[in-house]
């Protein structure tokens, strides 16, 4: 133990301001980010077309719609097309809960092609939801 007095005194403060500093605090795992600890991701529709299919080149394009919600707010909506030669950029959420969408996909010139269209939503709090897929077999 110290025995001069300024080793006393550091001793003492050093105890104090264990009893009284802040302590941490740990959010559970997965708790999201905005104060609430949203664990749901969101969830995407495709509402057209109902299923894979058949669609014309002749046709020129074929829209995919339909939208993604989420509850807590929707941060970005992705949208990966495989083949095909269209591309989409993100859509930003804004912190809205329901964002709905209408993809014109090309078919001019994608005679034979397969084009794969995955679309899934990142809510405010980081939580991916479930990709939703429909594949356009273009004739």
């Amino acid at each position: 133990m110290p025995r001069t007095p300024a080793a006393l005194v550091a001793t003492a403060l050093f105890l104090a301001g264990c009893s009284e500093r802040e302590r941490l605090v740990f959010e559970e795992p997965g708790g999201g980010g905005s104060g609430g600890g949203d664990r749901d991701p969101p969830v995407t529709t495709i509402e057209s077309p109902a299923q894979d299919t058949t669609v014309s080149e002749a046709s020129g394009s074929v829209f995919v719609t339909g939208r993604v919600t989420d509850a807590g707010g929707l941060d970005t909506v992705y949208f990966d097309i495989a083949g095909g030669a269209t591309r989409f950029t993100p859509l930003v959420g804004g912190g809205d809960d329901t964002v709905r969408f209408a993809l014109p996909i090309t078919t001019d010139d994608q005679s034979g092609q397969t084009i794969d269209v995955s679309i899934y939503g990142v809510d405010m709090a980081g939580n991916r939801g479930s990709a939703v897929s429909r594949r356009l077999i273009v004739q």
